[in-house]
């Protein structure tokens, strides 16, 4: 996962990849892309990761008693060349 500090918030307020695609207005699996970090599906391609506004939504919606740089860090999941 590419943000794996979202990924225990997740499991700690029981918040699903449903509850983001919904809040977002994204496909599940598109979300799952994003939280996995994949930059292309059959029929699109987009940036790794989420946006900076669907961060903050993600956060101010589900996570409001977390920082947002700790939720969204992935810096331990980039792979050196």
């Amino acid at each position: 996962m590419l943000y794996p500090n979202l990924e225990k918030a997740m499991k700690k307020e029981d918040v699903t990849k449903t509850d983001l695609a919904n809040l977002l207005n994204l496909h599940f699996n598109t979300v799952t892309s994003k939280l996995e970090g994949e930059t292309t599906s059959k029929k699109t391609t987009y940036q790794i990761g989420f946006t900076l506004i669907e961060a903050v939504m993600i956060r101010n919606i589900f996570f409001k008693e977390y920082d947002l740089s700790w939720l969204f860090d992935f810096r331990e999941n980039i792979k050196s060349a």
